[in-house]
């Protein structure tokens, strides 16, 4: 409970009129809760994923805080920086919270998209976002065909292996 609000409630509407979120000046999720839990438990466990066949994968907080930490280097390393905008095309694997949280890490918007899109859909959201990158999964780069050149799209990053040139894996 926020400290601004009473432990014992009985006047509904003063406390609602006094009530106020204590919100820190600067915040990032990925500094300032992940990094904190991988200080208290680095071996605690952070994320459980699993798939359709039973495979599981497990993620410490310091793993996800190392991943990351590697993502939102990776993503300096293509030139992007704060307020740049990515478009993430991936299915729901670990991978995408790496790169999510690395965004949020370096202060980069991200754009989360779903593997179910079309080339239109993508081509609107490319556009009209005024994205500076896209990070898509393999398995999802049939559908960016012809689109290099699209709105302000200049860094084309695939995550798994094959990818062709513009893609750099």
């Amino acid at each position: 409970m926020p400290p601004s609000a009473p432990r014992n409630m009985t006047d509904y509407e003063a406390t609602y009129r006094a009530f106020r979120w204590e919100r820190p000046e600067h915040f990032n999720f990925a500094a300032d809760v992940v990094d904190r839990h991988a200080r208290e438990r680095p071996r605690g466990l952070a994320l459980l994923w699993s798939d359709e066949a039973g495979r599981e994968r497990r993620f410490t907080w310091e793993d996800v805080r190392r991943h990351s930490l590697h993502a939102a280097g990776f993503l300096a390393s293509q030139g992007l920086r704060k307020g740049d905008r990515v478009f993430i095309m991936m299915p729901r694997v670990p991978e995408w919270w790496f790169l999510v949280l690395g965004c949020i890490r370096a202060g980069i918007v991200f754009m989360p998209g779903t593997p179910m899109l079309t080339v239109k859909d993508i081509r609107y959201r490319l556009v009209v976002a005024e994205a500076n990158a896209v990070i898509a999964d393999v398995s999802c780069l049939d559908r960016f065909e012809g689109l290099a050149g699209t709105g302000r799209v200049e860094t084309w990053v695939s995550v798994g292996e094959g990818a062709p040139s513009p893609w750099v894996r």
